[in-house]
């Protein structure tokens, strides 16, 4: 599914391909359609049934590999079909970590708005926000610090409303 011929991959996956079979270096159609910004092979492996949080070798997710390669409407994709926010592959990152490791700023707050756990850390014992500040990747920085007050604003609004009610 790498190189996007999408009539192909379909008439293959309507004669009974499996679209959930991994090759014997890890690769899942899902995954690589996804790495390689194919907005329409990842609905078309979703639809025929892809597992939306299957894992490639290294334990990375479609999801993860979006947010990497800063695909949003991929991420959306994948999230509207159930795709697991807080997933780790085999270092402990998660979709949010690669975001921020990757400088995708927009990725970032998306995942954010999904529920992505900040609080979550790699085996180095890194969370998503001190990756950015590592790389100096200061928009993804703003985009955590605007989530907080989008967050912070909601709890002063709820509390008001309680407030005023009681």
């Amino acid at each position: 599914m790498s190189n996007g011929h999408a009539e192909l991959a379909e008439a293959l996956l309507r004669r009974g391909a499996d679209v959930s079979l991994q090759k014997s270096d890890g690769g899942i159609a899902l995954i690589v359609a996804a790495v390689n910004g194919h907005e329409n092979l990842v609905e078309l492996a979703l639809r025929h049934g892809a597992e939306v949080n299957q894992k490639y070798s290294d334990g990375s997710t479609a999801l993860m590999n979006a947010a990497a390669y800063g695909s949003e409407r991929i991420a959306d994709m994948l999230i509207r079909h159930g795709a697991e926010i807080n997933l780790r592959g085999s270092t402990g990152g998660t979709a949010l970590m690669a975001a921020a490791f990757r400088n995708h700023p927009a990725v970032v707050r998306q995942l954010l708005r999904a529920g992505a756990d900040m609080a979550l850390r790699t085996a180095a014992g890194k969370t998503a926000l001190q990756i950015a500040k590592e790389k100096g990747h200061t928009e993804c920085i703003a985009a955590v610090k605007t989530f907080l007050g989008e967050v912070a604003a909601e709890r002063r609004d709820a509390a008001a409303v309680e407030a005023g009610g009681a």
